[in-house]
Order: structure tokens, then C-alpha cells, then sequence
């Protein structure tokens, strides 16, 4: 069979005089092995989903902005690889922060700079620090009285050696005049002992301190990397309280002080010992519980970059890790591993799928089944995303899912570049104990084995196989760019709203460089497309995604000439009124295609630009405001909800049902179909719902909701379709 030339990314090259640990390296223990595919496959294109509405109704609050008169030449993960870099201020100030590194010029240091966007739009940005020293991956949060950000980086000082390398911190002294620029000189952190080597990548976060009901102080967080005399990264973790109101009790300059910061801890350091060949990578994403004061965790993909020997601490997969105590300790009774809690299918596979398109290995053989995990080739998980907690105290983490064929007796893992087969989905740990998957991008077709969506299907009219190129990532291996996704997420804990946020090269994967392209998508070549994807239900449900920067944009069309990489998100999303949320947002525009310093591309540079949109969120059927005791006198529920056929509605009432009457509307407030119920006594019955219209035609999976009317009460509740 004949293979295909691969142009490969080597992710161990780094253009710079800086060493090369500056840049997370992938791990991958088995042979990438990629094949051409059966003759018989249909290509085609669709919308990314048959069966989801979409977005339709968003627009730019802002348009995108460039900062005026700074190109960047530092073209890989301006901000935080796992962190947040853009912030709104608390209302009442109006504006918004973003951190950045950049390098001004070809032969400039790598410094971090702060942006700040005025209620007005208009942008002022500069330096952090006056010291010129390479610095880089600034995170960031936000004291929530004052609006005074408080980010952290990494800086390499003196002499450019791993040795050198510690973490920094400062604040902006925003409420001393209400304006910025007022940055302190910022605090240093040393490299913990007794391990001394890289310490890198600072996230910083704020939350409730454990003794938030008698302080009311706030807990900020920075949660660092290190890697001890070159061995696997570990987290360590520093925290330091402050007043809630940084204004009456004391002010931020506290923070600047590392002996009023706690000691730092060790976490994960335990689960790799290279003298027994165990070496675990915990790609680690950190979270802030806001609704239980001290509850933290880690949330990640524990990773084996040598396999497994049997001796492990914790298993392989992932795993969410909670501290109750603001971070001082983690204890194993709070750790909880996908694996244990639900298996994997094997050490590496979370689920199989059939194989439907009949894929074969190189001497023609097919497969028994295809297999589903995290990652991509050359690195087998998607590190660059955050955590979150909903308003359920669910947790969720994005991540980049791959189908291919993973042989684990031969070592290699079999896949198929033309389709690439790489989709966003969502691992969430949810506050019963149990785990979900849930796929962002909902695909055209539907696995038969596990439910869950594919990239194929039958065509029900010819019989094809029906193949969907699909890559929710900016890279693919007939246009490598050494671009990596950067996955983030927001929420509103008072809606159920969140959003999920990447950057996807679909269409470009259908552009007539590759083995099958697709007419109509020739322009898409060098596009990766920023996708939005939103959610009204905590995630159980997720809209198809808004498209942002499609070059065909009617909204901005500027975005024809752009190359939109590395989106930055507020991790709220903001309440605009009457259903409309807001979304503030940064990214990259490259000036040519591929990261210089990943070794793709010329050393063009490019624009950091912001920009803010927001969007409507369809609203339930409501109970009648007229009646408010309609609650208390009538009772309502369906189950199973989600549900896959039917699902029955029962109620109860202290007034006669006999006429009562349920009514089913779509997400849009549209009647869908109208159901006499069952009555089985003066005040209770039910009714049954299957999932159609009034016609009797199915309608597409999604969230409904069914409102019951009985004289003068009425009730609605929500019910979700996931065939």
C-alpha cells in the first residue's frame, strides 16, 4: 500500500537563542503510521451538523480591533497555555485586560505586555516591566472588588540557561486613580528546592479562601511547572490570601512580598520515577470552585510518555484531583480516575467505534473496529485548554478527540491524513461522581455501538458511505503549520449558559491540496476558522458553532485576509439583558501562514486583535407570571431526560386535570406538537412524548421544552432529545 509523505512537525526545534523547554514536547510511544483510504469512500461537505440549529442570531459588539503599531514577531501561544489571559473589569470600571508576549522586532527580547480596552473601544498597551529579559506566557486574573488585574509569567534571568528560569508576579494598580498603568515592581519566585531546573508556565487564579465565611478574603493562586534536573513536568502550587475589598481592609501590595506567599507544594511529583522507567506527564488544567469556598482541583489526561509497567500511581486517562482546603493538601480518598471510575478500552482507547467506512490496514485487511482518543499525531493529548465548573458544580475540560486504528500489540497507531478525523469534544466530572463525553461539534452521523457521533454515514438514497474531513485543529499534514489549538471556555453560572472556544482547519483539510478535495473550498487553503461554540444548558446541549472568522464573513469581511490563530476568551460570559450574552475575546493574526518559531513559515510576524460579539440565547416557554402559585400547586417531571425514544411526562395538581393539555416548543418558542395526556385520577396523569411533530416526522436532537395547562395554572420545563 502505498504510504503518504508526511511533512512532520518537530516540535523539538525552537528558532531562538532561548532553550528549547520553553515549548511544552510532545510524547508519543507508538509509530504513526498513515494510509491512503478505500476507493470506495464518498468524500463530501456538509454544515458541521445535520440535526443542530445554529447561532443565528449574534453580531459584533466590538469589531476586531488591531493594537495600533505593533507587529509581533513571537508567532506561537501568545498568551497561557492553560491559563486565562483576557479579563473583563468587575461593571462598574468597564474595561478590559489581555496579557500577551511579544517580540517588537526580529532581534527584540520576548517581553509581556498588557493590553487595556477602554469603555469607549479605543486600546492602550505596553511592557509590564521595564526589565529586559526574556519573558513569556503571561496568565492573569482579576480581583473582583478593586478590577485590578494580577498576572504572572515566566522570565528567564541572567544567563539563558533552564537553571535561571523563575516565575513573576505583579498587579496593575488600576483603583488607585481608576485608570491603568500603575504596574508594581513584580514579586519573584525561585526555583523550589530540592529540585532545581525549569519553572515555567504560571497560571494564576482567585477564589473564595477556605475561611471566606469569617474573612470574606479571596485565595489567589499561581500553579507553576517544573522539571527537576529534566525529568517530566510536575505542578507546583503557591497561594497567598487578600482582602475582599482590597480598598478598606489593605491594598494588593502584599502579594509582592513572596514570605507573605505559603510555601510551595509539590503536586504530581510522585507519579513519575525515572529510575523505574515511569515517567507520567499530568497535563494538568486548574479550576475554582465559586460556589464552595477553598474547593479547587486539577482536572487532566495523566499520560505515560515510556507506557505503562504496572507500578503506576495513578492510572492513565483522566482524572480530576480536588483539594478542600484552598490547595494545601491532596489527598488520594479526592482523586478520581476515568479509568477506574468507567474503563478505557485500553490503556490508551476511551471507546471504540464501528468501522462503517471499512478501513483496512496496508495489506487490506479491516479493521474489527476504529478506535476513539485524545489526542493528535506525534503527541497523544491536547494540553492547551482550561477548566471550568458550571452552575451544577459539573467540571469540564475541553479536548481534542483523534478516530484512528491503535494497534497496541504492534505499537502503532494506523490513520487516514485526506480525513484527518480530529473533533472537539468535552471530558466533564460531575457532581454526582459520574463522567460524561460530550461532543462540541456534533457530527453528521451516528455510531451505532456507543451513540455518539461520527464522520460518516450511509447515504440513504444510493447506499454510499458518505466521508466528512474533519479537523478541529489550525494544522493538518497537507498544510502543516506548528500552530496548537488553544481551547478555552466562559460561562454565565446564572443562565446555565457556557461557550467552548477553538480554532478548526476543516475546510481547509477540503482545499484541492489534498487526495480528495471538495469544489468550492480552493480559497480555504491557508484559513484555520475561530469556531464558537454555545451552550444554555450547562453543556448538555451544544449549538452548532458560529463560524467566527470565516473568510466568506459577512460581518467582518476583513477576515478574508487574515489567519486567525490562538483565541483568548473571558471566562464569563457576560448578562447584556433579555437573553443576550456577551463574549470578549483576543487572537493572533498571522502574516503568513505557519508559526516561524515552530519552524513553519517565514518571520513575518503579526497583530494581536481584540474583539467582543454577543449573541442571543433562546429562552423557555415560561409559567404564567400571573399565577405565581402555579408552582405550588402543581408538580411536574419527565424521565428519562436526556432521553433516546420516548420519554413520559408526569404531573400532578390540587385542581382536576381531565382538560389538561401538554404542549411541546422548540428552543425557539415554536409549538412543536400539542399531547392530550392520560389522566389517572382527578389530579395526577401523564403523557408520553416520542420525539416527532405533529406531522409525526422526528425532529433533531437538542432541547425542548414541554409546558403543561391545566385551567388557570401552567408550568414549563425543560427536556433534552439525544437520539
Amino acid at each position: 500500500m502505498k504510504k503518504i509523505i508526511i511533512f512532520s512537525l518537530i516540535y523539538l526545534m525552537f528558532v531562538g537563542f532561548i532553550w528549547t523547554q520553553d515549548i511544552p514536547q510532545p510524547i508519543n510511544n507508538k509509530a504513526i503510521i498513515p494510509l491512503t483510504a478505500p476507493e470506495h469512500l464518498k468524500v463530501t461537505s456538509s454544515k458541521r451538523c445535520n440535526d443542530r440549529p445554529y447561532f443565528h442570531e449574534w453580531e459584533f459588539i466590538q469589531e476586531p480591533t488591531t493594537l495600533t503599531g505593533f507587529t509581533n514577531y513571537y508567532d506561537y501561544m501568545p498568551g497561557s497555555f492553560c491559563g486565562r489571559a483576557l479579563m473583563r473589569q468587575p461593571d462598574a470600571f468597564g474595561g478590559v485586560y489581555f496579557v500577551f508576549h511579544g517580540r517588537p522586532n526580529t532581534a527584540a527580547d520576548r517581553r509581556v505586555y498588557c493590553a487595556y480596552v477602554h469603555p469607549d473601544g479605543s486600546i492602550e498597551y505596553g511592557t509590564i516591566t521595564t526589565s529586559s529579559t526574556w519573558q513569556g506566557y503571561p496568565s492573569m486574573t482579576m480581583h473582583p472588588a478593586s478590577g485590578d488585574p494580577i498576572v504572572t509569567w515566566h522570565d528567564i534571568m541572567g544567563a539563558s540557561t533552564p537553571e535561571d528560569t523563575n516565575t513573576r508576579a505583579t498587579f496593575d494598580d488600576y483603583g488607585l486613580l481608576y485608570i491603568p498603568g500603575f504596574w508594581k515592581t513584580p514579586v519573584t519566585f525561585d526555583q523550589p528546592t530540592p529540585y532545581v531546573d525549569e519553572y515555567l508556565w504560571p497560571y494564576m487564579y482567585i477564589g473564595m479562601s477556605p475561611d471566606y465565611a469569617t474573612t470574606g478574603n479571596y485565595r489567589v493562586y499561581q500553579i507553576s511547572d517544573q522539571n527537576p534536573d529534566g525529568e517530566i513536568e510536575h505542578s507546583i502550587l503557591r497561594w497567598i490570601d487578600v482582602p475582599q475589598d482590597s480598598y478598606v481592609y489593605g491594598d494588593l501590595d502584599i502579594i509582592l512580598d513572596k514570605n507573605n506567599w505559603s510555601g510551595p507544594v509539590n503536586i504530581c511529583r510522585d507519579w513519575s520515577d525515572p529510575a523505574a522507567g515511569i515517567d507520567c506527564r499530568p497535563y494538568p488544567s486548574f479550576a475554582v470552585d465559586p460556589f464552595n469556598a477553598g474547593h479547587v482541583a486539577l482536572f487532566g489526561y495523566a499520560g505515560y510518555v515510556n507506557g505503562l509497567t504496572g507500578n503506576e500511581i495513578v492510572p492513565q486517562g483522566f482524572y480530576v484531583w480536588d483539594s478542600y482546603d484552598g490547595g494545601e493538601t491532596w489527598s488520594y480518598d479526592n482523586f478520581h480516575s476515568y479509568e477506574t471510575d468507567v474503563g478505557m478500552l485500553n490503556e490508551y482507547v476511551l471507546y471504540a467505534v464501528e468501522n462503517v467506512p471499512g478501513f483496512t490496514d496496508d495489506e487490506g485487511n479491516p479493521f474489527d473496529s476504529l478506535h476513539v482518543w485524545v489526542g493528535f499525531p506525534g503527541n497523544n493529548c491536547s494540553n492547551n485548554r482550561t477548566a471550568v465548573f458550571d452552575s451544577e458544580g459539573n467540571i469540564h475540560l475541553p479536548e481534542l478527540f483523534w478516530i484512528s486504528y491503535v494497534d497496541g500489540d504492534a505499537g502503532s497507531i494506523t490513520y487516514w491524513p485526506e480525513y484527518a478525523f480530529l473533533f472537539q469534544a468535552e471530558v466533564v466530572y460531575k457532581a454526582d461522581g459520574t463522567w460524561d463525553i460530550r461532543h462540541v461539534a456534533n457530527m453528521p452521523g451516528t455510531d451505532a455501538w456507543t451513540g455518539l457521533t461520527v464522520p460518516w454515514k450511509i447515504d440513504p438514497v444510493n447506499g454510499d458511505t458518505l466521508i466528512y474531513p474533519w479537523c478541529d485543529i489550525a494544522s493538518n499534514d497537507y498544510s502543516p503549520s506548528g500552530y496548537p489549538n488553544t481551547q478555552r471556555q466562559a460561562v454565565n453560572l446564572e443562565h446555565d449558559w457556557m461557550a467552548q472556544v477553538w480554532v478548526s482547519g476543516t475546510k481547509m483539510l477540503c482545499t484541492e491540496q489534498t487526495n480528495h478535495p471538495i469544489p468550492g473550498y480552493e480559497d480555504y487553503y491557508h484559513h484555520p476558522i475561530i469556531h464558537i461554540a454555545i451552550s444554555n444548558s450547562n453543556g448538555y446541549y451544544w449549538y452548532d458553532p458560529i463560524e467566527l472568522s470565516d473568510i466568506y464573513s459577512t460581518a467582518f469581511p476583513e477576515f478574508a485576509d487574515m489567519i486567525t490563530v490562538y483565541p483568548y476568551v473571558d471566562p464569563i460570559i457576560k448578562d447584556l439583558g433579555d437573553g443576550w450574552g456577551q463574549i470578549d475575546m483576543y487572537f493572533f493574526d498571522d502574516n503568513d501562514y505557519g508559526s516561524y518559531i515552530q519552524g513553519v513559515g517565514d518571520n513575518t510576524g503579526g497583530q494581536m486583535v481584540y474583539c467582543s460579539i454577543k449573541f442571543y440565547h433562546y429562552a423557555p416557554p415560561s409559567t404564567d407570571p400571573s399565577n405565581p402559585e402555579a408552582e405550588s400547586l402543581l408538580n411536574i417531571h419527565n424521565a428519562p431526560n436526556p432521553f433516546f425514544s420516548d420519554t413520559q411526562i408526569q404531573f400532578s395538581a390540587s385542581v382536576g386535570v381531565e382538560n389538561a393539555k401538554v404542549a411541546i416548543y422548540n428552543i425557539r418558542g415554536q409549538l412543536i406538537k400539542t399531547i392530550d395526556p392520560v389522566t389517572e385520577s382527578h389530579t395526577e396523569g401523564h403523557a408520553t412524548w416520542d420525539g416527532t411533530d405533529q406531522y409525526g416526522n422526528d425532529v433533531s436532537n437538542g432541547i425542548y421544552f414541554y409546558k403543561f395547562k391545566a385551567g388557570d395554572i401552567e408550568r414549563a420545563q425543560k427536556l433534552i432529545l439525544m437520539r
